[in-house]
């Protein structure tokens, strides 16, 4: 007889999976053509996702961890020497309702790496590694928002504004980039290390096109052509402009951008002059974002009929009902200290940094961010015995960003970004550290809603239980609305609102009389 009418909507599931946090042990075995090594001094290690394979229950994420090895020998023309290596790695999950239809991600951190020179032609390396997959099963959700059957049936209805996934966009852009060392500097003897970073990248839609600025900033350490062989370092900044089609436009939708650094080189040559003072960069970028629209939609609450008896069931849904994107940048300073038995500094060489693990929450009014940044910190000793060394320090921190959007029970997905390293020295065994971040991402209201998902114990009253004619004078009590009122007694709110000459069928209070007609 009643049947349940529904509106379909389009959204992304989220598919419970907890991150992994696993340690990799991994032989590094330094290249023939390269000198033993005498003494380490820098390990630095990243991870990259490569590939999220679905499978029967399960997601597989698929990773490279590569690695930057620094350190010293005693033979060759200079003392200071570098590698570089992988390894791939692959951490299953296990998703019970995982299908090739998923939407996965995969987010890896490399958190921390420690070697151990097993003989001067070997490494031991151990490295944790934070892998954070994000899987998602795009829905058709019926929702309720009438009853059909009989024009007698009463609905209490309510207008509900949700943000549905409705496409996503890709794009790569390869750079290539020449550029000569600046006049005043030594040509380039060896290149040791080069450590890219993107970084102040702002996205914006005009048009039919989502704009990415921003730029791909390298620190080179290099050994120099010059008389000492001295430690050189050279940081260059190249903007890129990526411009993407989009074809899901309006007031309506919001895109939420993203971007990784998927493959990066860097090489010296000659320049015409015959002296090595070319670096030749490449890079991979890969920019992808995903668009959310708004849709209204009404949602049935309660419902009765006149003459008839019947259950409403419904079930709680944890919907999506409003994403934005954040952002915001802030600057973490800290004093830090040379170990103790490592001797003191003289010059700084150079300071790396990489960021660890972070938490993100949404508290009314701001987002609160903890997290880590571990550094290396490469200087020039007081003692001739160790004339280059080395240390890494763990920074912890916690952020709070002021946001006037964010509710308390909203879902924070965001990642930090290193845009910048700064130091001065204090004395020979301290230095202030000060590290420029910036923060991306989103974050989701996610309200639980009762949706009206089935009629039972469906039956037409007999002609004695509905009181036909009858006439009761009601007094209204704590608690009481026109909607509880009419279906308590069963009659219709129109009628009822009309018989009683109610302005506002909003607002009743305790102790007014309701004049009710079945």
């Amino acid at each position: 007889m009643f049947e349940l009418a529904k509106d379909y909507v389009r959204m992304n599931r989220i598919l419970p999976t907890e991150p992994a946090r696993n340690v990799y042990e991994t032989d590094c075995i330094v290249p023939d053509a390269m000198p033993d090594v005498i003494r380490v001094l820098a390990t630095d290690a990243a991870a990259v996702t490569q590939e999220v394979t679905p499978g029967s229950g399960t997601v597989s994420v698929k990773f490279k961890i590569f690695y930057k090895i620094l350190y010293m020998t005693d033979a060759g023309d200079t003392l200071v020497k570098s590698f570089r290596t992988a390894s791939e790695h692959v951490c299953i999950f296990d998703v019970p309702e995982m299908n090739e239809n998923c939407i996965r991600n995969a987010l890896c951190t490399a958190e921390n790496c420690d070697f151990t020179l097993t003989n001067s032609r070997k490494l031991a390396l151990r490295t944790a590694v934070r892998i954070e997959p994000e899987c998602y099963s795009p829905e058709d959700v019926g929702l309720t928002s009438a009853i059909t059957g009989s024009e007698n049936v009463q609905m209490l209805t309510e207008p509900c504004t949700l943000t549905c996934a409705c496409g996503e966009i890709t794009s790569t852009l390869v750079m290539t980039e020449r550029t000569e060392l600046p006049g005043g500097k030594a040509p380039i003897l060896e290149v040791l290390r080069a450590d890219p970073r993107v970084c102040d990248v702002s996205t914006q839609l005009t048009g039919d096109k989502l704009q990415f600025r921003g730029n791909l900033t390298v620190c080179t350490l290099y050994v120099a052509d010059d008389r000492e062989q001295s430690l050189q370092i050279l940081e260059q900044q190249f903007p890129f402009n990526q411009v993407v089609p989009v074809s899901i436009l309006g007031d309506n939708v919001t895109w939420l951008p993203d971007y990784t650094l998927s493959l990066f080189s860097c090489e010296c040559a000659e320049d015409t002059d015959g002296e090595m003072r070319i670096l030749n960069v490449s890079a991979t970028i890969q920019f992808r974002a995903e668009a959310y629209k708004n849709t209204e939609c009404v949602l049935l609450k309660d419902a009765f009929a006149p003459g008839y008896a019947f259950t409403l069931e419904t079930e709680p849904l944890q919907l999506s009902t409003g994403i934005e994107e954040v952002s915001g940048q802030f600057v973490l300073k800290d004093v830090i200290s040379v170990p103790t038995g490592s001797p003191e500094i003289k010059e700084i060489v150079n300071v790396t940094g990489s960021i660890g693990s972070l938490n993100g929450t949404c508290e009314a009014g701001k987002m609160v961010l903890d997290g880590f940044v571990l550094c290396n910190v490469l200087y020039i000793s007081q003692d001739d015995g160790l004339p280059l060394c080395s240390f890494q320090v763990k920074i912890p921190y916690t952020q709070i960003l002021e946001d006037r959007r964010m509710r308390d029970n909203m879902q924070l997905r965001v990642r930090t970004e290193l845009n910048h390293i700064s130091f001065s020295i204090l004395s020979p065994g301290e230095l202030e550290l000060r590290i420029a971040m910036a923060v991306r991402g989103c974050a989701s209201q996610i309200t639980e809603i009762p949706v009206a998902t089935n009629i039972t114990d469906c039956m037409e009253l007999p002609p004695l239980m509905q009181d036909h004619g009858a006439i009761i004078l009601y007094i209204v009590q704590p608690g009481d609305t026109l909607w509880k009122i009419a279906k308590r007694y069963g009659v219709p709110l129109d009628a009822l609102i009309a018989a009683n000459d109610i302005k506002n069928p909003d607002l009743i209070q305790p102790g007014q009389k309701i004049i009710l007609i079945r």
